[in-house]
């Protein structure tokens, strides 16, 4: 992973008012640039019904021709993008529910993003819920420290039904 000029990530629990259609789902963020002017986020969105899965997602604020001054591109501002496109894949999720239900429900749901900590992650690993996923994760993303962080995790102790 390179070095960057600055890097963050959060991690976010999303809230829905009918839990049943995506279960218990996160959202990981960074937001990191280069030594230049580009700015980079990623997306990992973890649902884990009707199966787990993993949606991935990059994208690059590069400056503009007309507009080379992208001082207003800061952090906050690619997070704002990255919660973007997890509205949208979560949106593509809701189509493909309502296309196998024909529940026209399924469009009457509301979800929100509340910020957690890498907590929330580890009681899913404790729980054996989302393993391969973090570790595909911790393997793909670009932020140094949200790579150390999910890697700690594999050291924690799962839970064993007996």
């Amino acid at each position: 992973m390179p070095d960057h000029q600055k890097e963050e990530h959060r991690i976010f629990a999303i809230e829905c008012n009918r839990p049943l259609v995506m279960g218990e789902s996160f959202l990981v963020a960074t937001a990191y640039n280069t030594f230049g002017p580009y700015w980079f986020g990623e997306q990992f969105l973890l649902t884990e019904l009707p199966k787990q899965a993993l949606d991935i997602a990059e994208f690059r604020v590069t400056p503009a021709r007309v507009a080379p001054n992208l001082s207003m591109v800061d952090a906050a501002f690619v997070f704002d993008g990255v919660l973007g496109l997890a509205r949208s894949a979560l949106a593509k999720r809701l189509m493909q529910a309502f296309e196998k239900s024909g529940n026209w429900g399924v469009f009457n749901m509301k979800f929100d993003f509340k910020p957690v900590g890498i907590e929330a992650l580890a009681s899913c690993w404790v729980r054996q819920l989302y393993h391969d996923e973090l570790v595909q994760i911790a393997d793909r993303t670009e932020s140094p420290t949200l790579a150390t962080e999910l890697n700690k995790l594999r050291s924690l102790p799962v839970l064993q039904p007996k």
